[in-house]
């Protein structure tokens, strides 16, 4: 049953399809109701945000097509996944005029188990990533605080895309993430330790080989925390 407090608003071409944050609903001209992993998105995309609301506006042409990096605007590229499984990758490059500019690629690695999924500000906000992270590489692990943050029950438990991003980041490196969680909930110290003895520390700047090919993690006990 629809939620009367999702509001729907249509003028000219487009449509505001605006959901509650906690309720992870998403409303279409149909008035279909989706899970947030199978909303279909393709162009340009504009997100606002107020009073608990946020929103996608989208040609009504368009929401029904699949995701494609290329067409999806820089500030919601990084972590999220195409149709096809292939994760996006936001890339930076200077102009002709020494200007800094940012595009998003579709990336050679593959996820598993997702697909069709740009990442919720919920898991964002709970794993600590960054949207405006360039390239994937496992850098981030060698920070305590981001590591608490991915291992937290809030992120391992909800967020499997950025777990499973993460989960082969650190296989990569010869580190079980699972293991690696467990340790830093016990001995952060300690298990920094063992990421830096890996050679994590060596390739933390060197993003993964555009001919990489992650396959999903398997499916994590919440029973471990």
């Amino acid at each position: 049953m629809l939620d009367k407090s999702i509001k729907r608003v249509k003028h000219h071409n487009t449509v505001v399809v605006e959901w509650r944050i906690d309720q992870g609903l998403y409303l279409f001209p149909q008035g279909l109701e989706f899970e947030p992993k199978l909303l279909h998105l393709k162009g340009s995309l504009g997100i606002t945000g107020g009073h608990g609301f946020k929103s996608w506006k989208q040609p009504l042409a368009e929401m029904q097509g699949e995701i494609i990096c290329e067409n999806l605007p820089t500030n919601v590229c990084s972590f999220s996944i195409a149709l096809s499984g292939n994760r996006c990758l936001l890339e930076n490059s200077k102009n002709e005029d020494g200007k800094m500019e940012y595009q998003c690629k579709t990336s050679e690695v593959i996820v598993g188990n997702i697909a069709q999924y740009i990442e919720t500000d919920e898991c964002v906000n709970a794993c600590g990533v960054d949207r405006s992270s360039v390239g994937i590489s496992s850098d981030a692990l060698l920070e305590p605080q981001f590591t608490a943050k991915l291992c937290s029950p809030a992120c391992y438990q909800n967020c499997p895309n950025v777990v499973d991003l993460y989960f082969n980041l650190a296989a990569g490196e010869g580190v079980y993430l699972p293991d690696l969680c467990n340790k830093q909930r016990n001995s952060p110290h300690r298990a920094m330790i063992e990421l830096l003895s890996s050679g994590a520390a060596m390739d933390a700047l060197a993003p993964i080989a555009s001919q990489t090919v992650v396959v999903g993690a398997p499916d994590i006990s919440p029973a471990s925390f």
